[in-house]
């Protein structure tokens, strides 16, 4: 563990004049996840120097990052961009989304999960008017990130799974069973509860790409043999190399704040300026080749505005000239909302200190009885729901918006993929088990726009969540299943105890567990309601430009020679899975689209 974490300093430093020093072919804007990826592949090439620039600081010797148990103690500190949003107009109240500012980004403070959407999801990106894209295809970069381990004996024979074919085995990325993982009545009792309840079967491994049902054991992102010790980007990616690739330089505390242009009428960077405060210095970075902007899907957008690429109606409005005059930038944001249903704590013994790690992904059909009448009403009013969304500036026009949700209903009535995740929660309530809950694909749009070209100022955070009807009913659906998987003779029998959140005295249950009205005040109660999923994504959306899309498929940003972005802000609409294993996919893609265009 303390060779994993320990820090060389050639690669990794605060000195801007260090940084300043050398010439880049290429500068990369944000070491989270894809950053880090990509910034390591490109300098795999001695003949590249790369440069990545990090807000955050160096975060894998804080104990709150090592281990993936002391997930939820780096939310709202220094280790925390805590984003607010606008007040929404389902709660009015404001939510917070949080994510890693720190080297490694989310990777760094984030659950660890580790699964794969259906493979029907990848494919459908494609459809949308992204040559080249699919399962097929993104699967051999997914794998290519992993260095994935199988259970040893005591892990199966408590019931993990692991399909060797659906894994690589050769990556910088340690993916593992808890050594110490729950062994305890709650995790048959939760797959027998499904089964019984909502007809859901189990499925071996969620990174099979065929993952609509319940896995009894997923695997995390940590190392096999360690103490639940986390495995970021950082550590994956970077530890191994950073104290030997002097053409790699990670400078930390320093945001990017715009790109440098060149001069004369096309859009060529020539770098990226960059500040540790917004009154400090600047410093401008030079870039020969490419700069990558990989800042994430609420800081990715902000900077691009900041650069000149957006809506020029919106970049006149913080004092910026337009660049590339791009609409899709800041819009199509999708963000999931959590709400959590459980028991009290009873005499069982969870057997293990965790992480939880048992997930279900009903399909709409069981969870809704009258799930084909259901997809006649949203067909029926989606055309004025997709308006609605348009008038509000969230898309850049209704036909776009419906073309992504004629894709939804495919996935979710034809292909029958997840449309709600379970997730077994050992420990919530207070020493209890719980299920969290929340809708995987939302039909509500939101955006995020800079309100200056400071880098430092808040941005205007809007996910609009529940603004389309259809989400309320597959939300409600789904905590009507989960109540049904808690009352289901496996759960009731091992643990002895019956909901507590949110009752039965605040929403009793009756014939079709508990009235939709009932269910839908709760969700939206203003101090005790839905939480964010925190994977906002789709904001510089892989779509054609016609469509609201920001970059192509060679994740290239339209109109410009040399600027791309890679982060969850690419990927157009959401899906059935943790996002972590695709994001890394997505990040070795378009490490080698990078290097195979210099």
């Amino acid at each position: 563990m303390d060779e994993l974490w320990a820090r060389a300093s050639s690669s990794v430093t605060t000195d801007v004049s260090v940084a300043s020093a050398k010439q880049y072919t290429h500068v990369v804007v944000g070491c989270g996840l894809a950053g880090l990826t990509v910034a390591v592949r490109l300098s795999e090439d001695s003949s590249n120097t790369v440069l990545c620039i990090e807000a955050g600081g160096d975060s894998r010797t804080d104990s709150r990052v090592q281990s993936l148990g002391a997930y939820g103690q780096a939310f709202g500190s220094s280790l925390d961009w805590s984003f607010k949003t606008t007040s929404q107009a389902s709660t009015g109240t404001t939510k917070t989304i949080h994510a890693g500012k720190t080297l490694g980004g989310s990777t760094a403070i984030n659950g660890g999960s580790w699964g794969r959407p259906d493979r029907s999801q990848i494919d459908g990106i494609g459809s949308l008017g992204n040559e080249g894209w699919s399962w097929d295809d993104l699967e051999t970069f997914m794998k290519k990130s992993e260095n994935s381990h199988a259970p040893n004996s005591a892990q199966s024979s408590a019931g993990a799974q692991w399909d060797s074919d659906a894994h690589g085995t050769s990556g910088p990325l340690d993916i593992s069973f808890p050594p110490s993982m729950y062994s305890g009545p709650q995790q048959p009792a939760f797959v027998q509860g499904l089964s019984q309840a909502l007809n859901v079967t189990q499925v071996a491994d969620l990174s099979s790409g065929d993952v609509t049902g319940v896995v009894a054991y997923t695997q995390d992102s940590i190392l096999p043999d360690g103490d639940r010790v986390r495995v970021s980007s950082a550590t994956a990616y970077l530890s191994p190399v950073e104290s030997s690739r002097s053409n790699l330089v990670v400078l930390l505390n320093y945001r990017g704040i715009s790109i440098k242009w060149a001069s004369g009428s096309g859009a060529r960077a020539t770098g990226v300026v960059a500040k540790s405060s917004a009154t400090g210095p600047s410093t401008t970075f030079g870039a020969s080749k490419e700069v990558i902007v990989a800042a994430g899907a609420l800081r990715s957008p902000v900077f691009l505005e900041s650069s000149g690429i957006g809506d020029s109606s919106i970049l006149s409005k913080i004092g910026v000239s337009t660049k590339v005059n791009l609409p899709g930038v800041g819009r199509n944001l999708q963000e999931q909302t959590m709400n959590s249903i459980g028991t009290p704590s009873g005499s069982y013994d969870f057997g293990g200190d965790g992480p939880s790690n048992v997930i279900a992904f009903p399909n709409i059909y069981q969870l809704m009885s009258n799930a084909s009448d259901v997809r006649s009403w949203i067909e029926a009013n989606m055309n004025d729901w997709a308006q609605a969304q348009a008038n509000g500036g969230f898309v850049i026009s209704k036909e776009s918006l419906l073309k992504q949700w004629n894709n939804t209903l495919t996935l979710l009535f034809d292909k029958k993929v997840g449309a709600v995740e379970f997730f077994g929660d050992s420990g919530y309530p207070a020493g209890g088990f719980g299920i969290d809950t929340w809708q995987m694909l939302p039909f509500s749009r939101g955006s995020i726009h800079a309100t200056s070209a400071s880098g430092f100022s808040r941005s205007t955070i809007n996910p609009n969540y529940f603004s389309v009807p259809a989400d309320m009913q597959i939300t409600v659906a789904g905590l009507r299943g989960a109540r049904k998987v808690l009352k289901s003779n496996a759960v009731s029998q091992a643990l002895g105890q019956s909901e507590s959140v949110p009752g039965f005295q605040l929403i009793p249950d009756g014939s079709n567990s508990g009235r939709y009205d009932r269910w839908a005040s709760w969700v939206l109660d203003p101090n005790a309601g839905f939480s964010s999923v925190a994977h906002p994504i789709a904001t510089c959306s892989m779509l054609p430009e016609a469509d609201g899309g920001v970059v192509g498929s060679d994740f290239l940003v339209y109109h410009t020679q040399n600027v791309r972005v890679v982060d969850a802000s690419v990927l157009p609409t959401q899906i059935s899975a943790h996002l972590s294993a695709t994001l890394y996919g997505i990040a070795e893609k378009a490490a080698s689209v990078i290097a195979a265009a210099a």
